[in-house]
């Protein structure tokens, strides 16, 4: 006998969905997540790509743009070198280098 016990947790759904999807590739994949600034820190989305984060093949590259360091918990990629970080102060130039550009521009 079928019995409703109401909706299923947002997370447990997302890891099955996440894991359903991850089956199916094979092949090398990039996927590039970008504008997460924009997204509420509280947003599904964002508890959708934590669950991939969580479950992330080796065949699977992120590639997660955003202007802020979005809410995810990448620690643990960054301790097994899973994750390579790249902040705002890095990408910007020095004074040095923006005088060496505009010269050679």
């Amino acid at each position: 006998m079928f019995r409703n016990f109401g909706p299923r947790e947002e997370i447990s759904l997302y890891r099955d969905w996440i894991l359903r999807l991850l089956d199916k590739l094979s092949s090398p994949v990039r996927l590039v997540f970008d504008g997460l600034d924009r997204l509420d820190a509280e947003a599904a989305s964002l508890r959708l790509l934590q669950v991939l984060l969580d479950h992330l093949p080796l065949h699977l590259q992120l590639l997660i743009l955003s202007r802020e360091m979005p809410p995810l918990g990448v620690q643990e990629l960054q301790i097994h070198q899973a994750a390579f970080i790249l902040t705002a102060d890095e990408l910007a130039f020095t004074l040095r280098e923006t005088r060496q550009f505009f010269k050679k521009t």
